[in-house]
């Protein structure tokens, strides 16, 4: 059973905000059973499984690397294929990062040439901007040799996001392409670094308001006249880390006595 609850407003008619709600599944969490043991694959079972530890590292594995690994788990790890995963994992955090900065500067300088060369042939649409940048992702992400560390900041982007909708952002996509840079690096390192590190971005700073952000003012009476943007401070507990509500290992809700969600942090948590 669900319920939604939808606000209206004059301006918004049709609804400004909608939630939907779903009762709390959780409570008391109960460890699972002990896996079951690792048994050795041969032939095409083994390939199978190389294939789907390939998709899941890499932005997607050829015919020729799934066989070179499945190769090298049978010649050099005796067929025990975890084994042969973590050296992979191990060679590819060992190789050199391909940079998006680096593609979106040289994009630009080559098609400035370009431009001095026959001005005729470009608009004020072909300037050099976050175009680059956004066509750079795409050979990153398809041909670089540290597939793993491409596949690992992809998806620390889609945690601490950032976004070209905002102005700063999409017009200074030198600083965009090195807070991208920042996440690939952080796919070995430690995640309370890659925190810090984020939240003094000024790409995050931009996007999440965070900028030239300021203590509370009083006045004379101890009232509040500017208080501190928050936005920021929400975020990187809610989005960037710890999420709003207590969970168990497997994913459910902890609940309290009364039923209810147990939350990860408070308001007054925000204001500190």
């Amino acid at each position: 059973m669900f319920l939604y609850i939808n606000v209206h407003t004059s301006q918004f008619e049709p609804g400004e905000i909608r939630a939907v709600y779903g009762l709390a599944q959780g409570g008391a969490f109960s460890p699972p059973a002990a896996p079951p043991a690792i048994t050795t694959l041969t032939g095409d079972d083994l390939s199978r499984d190389v294939a789907r530890f390939l998709t899941q590292a890499t932005f997607g594995p050829t015919e020729a690397e799934i066989q070179a690994l499945v190769d090298d788990i049978n010649n050099n790890h005796g067929g025990d294929r975890i084994a042969g995963f973590s050296q992979w994992i191990d060679d590819q955090l060992a190789l050199d990062q391909t940079n998006l900065y680096d593609y979106t500067w040289a994009a630009d300088q080559q098609e400035w040439e370009l431009r001095n060369a026959d001005p005729a042939t470009f608009s004020n649409q072909n300037d050099p901007d976050h175009n680059n940048r956004r066509r750079g992702w795409w050979p990153l992400a398809i041909s670089a040799h540290a597939q793993l560390r491409q596949r690992a900041g992809f998806a620390l982007s889609q945690i601490f996001v950032v976004s070209e909708a905002e102005y700063n952002d999409r017009v200074r996509h030198y600083g965009a392409a090195t807070y991208y840079d920042r996440l690939l690096q952080a796919a070995d390192g430690n995640f309370r670094v890659l925190l810090e590190d984020v939240s003094k971005s000024p790409i995050m700073g931009a996007y999440l308001s965070s900028l030239k952000n300021q203590k509370a003012i009083l006045d004379g009476g101890g009232n509040v006249i500017v208080s501190p943007d928050e936005n920021y401070a929400r975020e990187i507990m809610q989005l960037c880390s710890i999420v709003l509500l207590m969970l168990n290992p497997d994913g459910t809700l902890e609940l309290d006595s009364n039923g209810l969600p147990i939350q990860t942090y408070t308001n007054e948590d925000i204001t500190e």
